[in-house]
């Protein structure tokens, strides 16, 4: 407890220039102007969204083509809500674009989450399943430990040479 009390000290010894540093430099602070979508214009997007995401949902064969047709229907119904608003004469500006990919987004999600909890997920597993998982070692000849994991479609290589710094082995040397 007394050498965190010691180190606290010396720590807010540090901090107060770095404040008045900040103070000097950073004088007004940047409003950000956040994109929440009205509830009708999320309600659009769940009557012209939500069909389709189920669909891809249903019909997707492996992750990169479920990611690949999910924002191909975001991208179609933003297109259809765009021109919905200029046959009503209104104009997309910057602002609206962000809330309808919010709402889009925010739509798919939900579509998701309830076909998980219902017990339906893309790729047919169970909630309490996990992907394949997969593990070799020694794949790479040169370092003294290799091994890949793989979860899915999700890989990690990892490599371990041993030794002081003057046995380092350069990256572009491994394989």
């Amino acid at each position: 407890a007394q050498c965190l009390r010691f180190a606290h000290q010396a720590s807010a010894q540090l901090i107060q220039p770095q404040i008045k540093l900040n103070d000097l430099v950073f004088r007004h602070k940047r409003s950000v102007r956040t994109s929440n979508p009205t509830k009708e214009l999320t309600e659009e997007c769940r009557e012209l969204l939500a069909p389709w995401t189920q669909y891809v949902l249903a019909e997707a064969s492996c992750k990169n083509e479920l990611e690949t047709s999910l924002g191909r229907s975001r991208a179609e119904v933003g297109k259809a809500i765009h021109a919905r608003r200029l046959e009503e004469g209104i104009e997309s500006d910057r602002h609206f674009q962000s809330e309808l990919s919010t709402a889009l987004n925010l739509v798919q999600g939900e579509v998701v989450r309830e076909g998980i909890v219902a017990g339906n997920r893309w790729d047919g597993r169970g909630l309490l399943d996990v992907r394949p998982l997969h593990g070799e070692v020694g794949l790479l000849p040169t370092t003294h430990g290799s091994s890949l994991f793989s979860r899915g479609d999700t890989q990690a290589l990892a490599t371990v040479t041993i030794g002081n710094m003057d046995d380092a082995q350069r990256l572009d040397a491994l394989v």
